[in-house]
């Protein structure tokens, strides 16, 4: 990292932010300096940075090797970087820091990034928020002037874009970074025009999914038979993640997941009977069966190498977004609704959810589970690494996305069992919250460059170097390695890898840990891989789009099949489709997305170190009557820190005044 002088402005006030413990938050208003850009949006509101045209590098014309990444087959044709090698210091801001993942042993993409570009990643001085929220760690940072080169999530607060410490990439990115550029337009055309905070100016990179519906607005050639190996239907809410010998025991008819493999070997899918084996059609059953789990566990009386195995867990050392955003929504039957704001149809307005009788009866279900032992008591104070090192040793029965325990390493340690998805089979409400085709993200995610530490100068190459991740050559690079690597072979244009446990791991879906090994992306993962240490930065189209090798190079449709290919349909969006509200490409109606408001801003900067706690003491309680006080304690928090039913009505004034489209798309309904 480079120390720099401090930005006054900045320090001073998120110094003070810190002094006040962040009681009642603090922000900086946007500043009056309009940028010296072409041609902003109309309706863009003005930057406090300026746009910048930078000169390309002397040692290599970038215009010339974008056009040699257009023309060649292979990363290996592309020449060496002669000059200086760019080592940069990267910060990863999303939530209070990430359990340091395994680093590759034999990483092919990263060391022929740094050969084709000059550019690597200064890994021992990288970090993440280091066990404090965002608005907390920028404090800490503006303290000291130590900020890194370049950054993940960082902008979610607009400090570091009203202080102008973060380059404005809207006018370079169509000329240093085409191929991102031409990708978005066809992925949100409205993500260019809205840009950060319905400011016309985009400050970050963003990552682009590879669900099916947004593959077929990038290429409207795709050939679905093919692509279903790659990502499986969009699924009606969320599975949950069960051990299955405890499953077994719990219902004898229920399958494991080798048995699950045997069937899609039979028949090459499953019918609807298959899929929900598990009887869970109402959210009774889904709280029913926690329960049944539980017992099972303490009749066997079941340990993991000793140690007491829980039926689930009521924190993972992050925020609430786990349970209440991806595992409540699903047992009510809702998609896409968040536990801080949603559009309600019905009233035609933004509400708080966590204000609502549907988020405080799951609330105080997962209250009564650590009352009774469901959910352990010790995962609501466990940091992250503690809660990852349990979930990988199977210490948690019942789980679900994003935290689901690492096949490899339950492998690696011999364990007699896998976890298999369990769906609730609960049809799709649609008459409260509506569920949104949404824009990237372009209020919070994403990657950043720093002015004061990324010259001019360098500014082109890094471009060039993250545009690359969005093209043909770079993606191939990414889930292929380069050829001079050896891991594949090529005839007639088609490869086929010579490791038999990268190509099992990368086609079959065996969970061998052969992607980490080179740090390749597989389908599973989603997307590319930037840096193993830390979390994947989320650039590139998740799964290399269509040049994953089971697109381009392994047909599955014909191929014989394999055991590791069973989830691509064991899989509730095959036989219950999701419901699209109608005509929307819309930002989602949550609070981050409008921290240019005040209040709302005012919320976030304390919501991880104020706001999370006390939904966790909410599920600590030890009694109903300390439930209701906590669950009060936790709204009148966030009505005292800026968010409460007037600020919903300030949304909901600030989209009609500046997002006219989507507030239509609110409105309309399905």
């Amino acid at each position: 990292m480079k120390k720099l002088l401090m930005h006054r402005p900045l320090a001073l006030c998120l110094v003070l932010c810190l002094a006040l413990g962040l009681a009642t938050g603090c922000g900086s208003k946007p500043t009056a300096s309009q940028p010296p850009s072409a041609s902003p949006s109309p309706s863009a509101s003005p930057s406090p940075s300026a746009s910048v045209t930078p000169s390309p590098t002397e040692s290599k014309d970038p215009v010339d090797l974008a056009t040699l990444i257009d023309t060649v087959r292979d990363s290996s044709d592309l020449p060496d970087w002669e000059g200086n090698v760019l080592k940069l210091t990267y910060w990863y801001g999303h939530g209070m820091g990430d359990v340091i993942r395994d680093k590759s042993s034999n990483d092919v993409f990263n060391a022929e990034m740094k050969r084709v570009f000059g550019i690597e990643i200064d890994v021992d001085n990288s970090f993440d928020n280091g066990g404090v929220d965002l608005a907390t760690k920028t404090a800490l940072l503006a303290a000291t002037g130590d900020w890194p080169d370049v950054a993940d999530s960082v902008i979610a607060s607009s400090e570091l874009i009203d202080e102008g410490l973060l380059y404005d990439l809207t006018d370079l990115l169509p000329v240093y970074a085409p191929h991102y550029y031409e990708l978005l337009q066809k992925y949100f055309p409205q993500t260019i025009k809205n840009g950060y905070q319905n400011s016309g100016r985009i400050y970050s990179i963003s990552g682009i999914d590879n669900r099916v519906e947004t593959m077929m607005r990038l290429y409207p050639d795709i050939d679905l038979n093919r692509y279903q190996f790659i990502k499986e239907p969009t699924e009606l809410g969320f599975p949950m993640y069960v051990r299955d010998d405890i499953l077994k025991l719990a219902y004898p008819n229920a399958k494991t997941q080798d048995e699950i493999e045997a069937l899609y070997m039979a028949n090459g899918g499953f019918t609807r009977e298959e899929i929900f084996d598990v009887p869970l059609k109402s959210k009774q059953d889904v709280v029913d069966f926690f329960y049944k789990i539980k017992e099972v566990i303490d009749e066997n009386q079941i340990k993991e190498d000793n140690r007491p195995v829980s039926a689930t867990w009521a924190a993972n050392g992050g925020d609430g977004f786990q349970i209440f955003a991806l595992l409540t929504p699903t047992w009510e039957g809702l998609v896409n609704t968040h536990y801080w704001s949603n559009f309600n149809i019905k009233k035609q307005g933004i509400e708080l959810i966590f204000k609502t009788d549907y988020f405080k009866s799951n609330l105080r279900i997962f209250n009564n589970f650590v009352r009774d032992g469901v959910a352990t008591e010790d995962s609501l104070i466990d940091n992250a690494e503690i809660f990852m090192n349990k979930l990988n040793n199977g210490e948690y029965a019942i789980t679900w996305p994003a935290s689901i325990p690492d096949a490899a390493k339950l492998r690696e340690a011999d364990k007699p069992y896998r976890y298999r998805k369990v769906y609730v089979d609960i049809p799709q409400d649609t008459s409260t919250y509506l569920n949104l085709m949404l824009e990237t993200d372009m209020a919070s995610g994403g990657f950043s460059i720093f002015k004061d530490n990324v010259s001019e100068e360098d500014l082109p190459r890094i471009l060039q170097y993250l545009d690359f991740y969005y093209t043909d050559l770079g993606m191939k690079l990414s889930v292929w390695g380069p050829r001079s690597a050896g891991l594949f072979t090529e005839e007639n244009g088609v490869r086929k890898y010579t490791d038999p446990e990268l190509e099992a791991c990368m086609v079959y879906g065996v969970a061998n840990g052969a992607d980490l090994k080179y740090n390749l992306v597989t389908r599973v993962g989603g997307e590319l891989k930037f840096l193993s240490a830390y979390p994947v930065l989320q650039v590139g189209i998740w799964g290399a789009g269509l040049q994953n090798p089971i697109y381009t190079s392994y047909d599955m449709t014909t191929a014989e099949r394999e055991p590791g290919n069973a989830n691509r349909f064991f899989t509730s969006g095959v036989v219950n489709p999701i419901r699209w509200a109608a005509n929307t490409v819309a930002r989602r109606p949550v609070v981050p997305q409008f921290q240019m408001l005040p209040r709302v801003k005012e919320f976030m900067d304390v919501r991880l170190t104020g706001f999370e706690p006390l939904i966790n003491r909410a599920m600590a309680a030890r009694t109903d009557e300390e439930f209701e006080t906590r669950y009060n304690d936790m709204i009148q928090f966030a009505a005292d820190n800026g968010l409460d039913d007037e600020t919903c009505r300030e949304i909901e004034q600030y989209l009609q005044e500046n997002m006219p489209d989507t507030w239509a798309a609110y409105l309309a309904g399905y």
